[in-house]
């Protein structure tokens, strides 16, 4: 089996996607450290949710192996969706809610939110471009199911889709990101289950679409991308909204309840 140049642009394309997110977050100066720590964040929650996946996998498919649909389904997409929102938006809200670090400026809050998808972009596009070359170089390191799904995905149309995916998803990632900075600083509870079933929605999706098989004939795989596109759409008119009521620091300082304090939070 011989793969073609092609089978590279899916790997460069992801690492040039988080690349020019962070470049854009540099040229504009939204701030390092919460760039990074956005980095941070993704690492550390996805860590606790493989943590957690690891046994469980095994155990949900297990258990609804026989269930007949709908109902496969539906259990399945809300298993894959809340193993994402409770660790990825909770554990994040948790920390900001109980800290001071969603009292910051909106630059801040765009450089976690950047800082948190370019990351995952980052990493998928360099394992996806390290297995293209050794499927290319060395094909006798891989199994060869592994180079079956590589010589699958030697197609045009089929590298584009996770470059388009990954675009998207980083502007996803930055939605959340925003509400649940707007959650924790506001403090708003609404926001943040906003925020927990905008990036559940899209992850239980993301299970039904490897779960049942949907990956398969390039049409398919589109079709999930589109959905991801809508969205991220969706988020970044969230984002547009948020962004004309974001406070100052010293305005949120003066809003957020103290100990003791019986005032309602302001609302939108």
């Amino acid at each position: 089996m011989a793969l073609s140049p092609v089978a590279l642009l899916g790997g460069v394309g992801m690492i040039a996607v988080a690349l020019g997110f962070v470049a854009y977050a540099l040229f504009r100066r939204l701030g390092w450290g919460y760039l990074l720590l956005g980095m941070l964040g993704w690492v550390v929650t996805v860590a606790v949710k493989f943590a957690f996946a690891i046994p469980v996998n095994p155990l949900v498919l297990n258990a609804t192996a026989e269930l007949a649909e709908p109902w496969k389904a539906i259990l399945l997409f809300l298993y894959g969706g809340l193993m994402t929102g409770l660790t990825e938006v909770l554990l994040v809200w948790i920390v900001l809610r109980y800290t001071r670090l969603a009292l910051v400026p909106w630059s801040r809050v765009v450089a976690f939110g950047i800082g948190f998808g370019a990351i995952e972009s980052l990493l998928l596009g360099v394992g996806s471009l390290t297995a293209a070359l050794l499927g290319m170089f060395s094909p006798d390191v891989l199994p060869e199911v592994a180079l079956t799904e590589l010589a699958k995905a030697d197609l045009l149309v089929v590298q584009l889709a996770p470059i388009s995916e990954r675009f998207f998803t980083c502007l996803g990632h930055l939605a959340t990101c925003v509400m649940v900075f707007y959650a924790a600083r506001m403090p708003l509870a609404r926001w943040f289950w906003w925020a927990l079933v905008y990036k559940s929605a899209i992850d239980g999706v993301a299970t039904l679409a490897h779960t049942h098989g949907f990956l398969g004939p390039p049409l398919h795989l589109w079709i999930i991308e589109g959905i991801v596109a809508v969205w991220a759409v969706g988020g970044v008119a969230v984002i547009a909204a948020i962004r004309t009521r974001w406070p100052d620091p010293i305005e949120s300082d003066a809003r957020k309840p103290t100990a003791g304090s019986t005032s309602a939070p302001a609302t939108i």
